[in-house]
């Protein structure tokens, strides 16, 4: 994965895999969200630059996280995609909802049309 393991040393020259002082995966996921944040900011201003710094942020963190758990980017990237690449659903809102729903009542539905409004 580009640049993967220039993040990894960078991290590692920081602290952040020190046993003692350094960070935790919780304190990762923080630190993923509070990028995050960030990324909402960027769309709400309509901002390209503070969005694309944003993403960068949020995949140096994940990056970060994928190494605490012994794992690589490019592993989590092909267990998603083999999750995800023959699943079937529809756009409702704005947002893909899986095939499985699809079974859903009239209710559950209109709980998920509900939701994606939020």
């Amino acid at each position: 994965m580009h640049r993967e393991n220039d993040i990894i040393e960078w991290a590692k020259s920081r602290g952040i895999f020190d046993p003692v002082h350094g960070s935790t995966r919780k304190r990762q996921a923080d630190k993923t969200q509070e990028e995050l944040d960030e990324l909402f900011d960027a769309i709400s201003d309509a901002q390209i630059t503070s969005a694309m710094d944003a993403i960068g942020d949020i995949f140096v963190t994940l990056v970060i996280q994928a190494h605490m758990w012994n794992m690589s980017m490019d592993e989590c990237i092909e267990a998603a995609w083999q999750e995800i690449k023959d699943r079937k659903g529809k756009m409702i809102n704005g947002l893909f909802v899986k095939e499985s729903i699809d079974d859903a009542s009239p209710e559950e539905w209109d709980e998920v049309n509900r939701k994606s409004r939020l």
